[in-house]
């Protein structure tokens, strides 16, 4: 059976034309997630406030020693 996706979230560094050609066609809800892009819907967060609590959350779980791998 064929599955039907009802939306998207979409994580992406760049918007470029393709991908905007390639939302236009799917015709389905897309949100654009991390960055804003003004012909798409977007949600924004608090990257400083969110690794802040993220690591005071490991530090409550009594983990000390902490690294962070990530991009930037």
């Amino acid at each position: 059976a064929r599955q039907k996706v009802a939306g998207i979230i979409l994580m992406s560094t760049q918007i470029t034309t393709e991908h905007l050609q390639a939302i236009k066609e799917a015709s389905i809800p897309i949100l654009l997630v991390g960055q804003q892009h003004p012909l798409l819907p977007s949600l924004i967060h608090d990257d400083y406030e969110a690794g802040k609590m993220m690591g005071e959350f490991v530090v409550e779980q009594g983990h000390h020693q902490i690294i962070y791998l990530g991009v930037t």
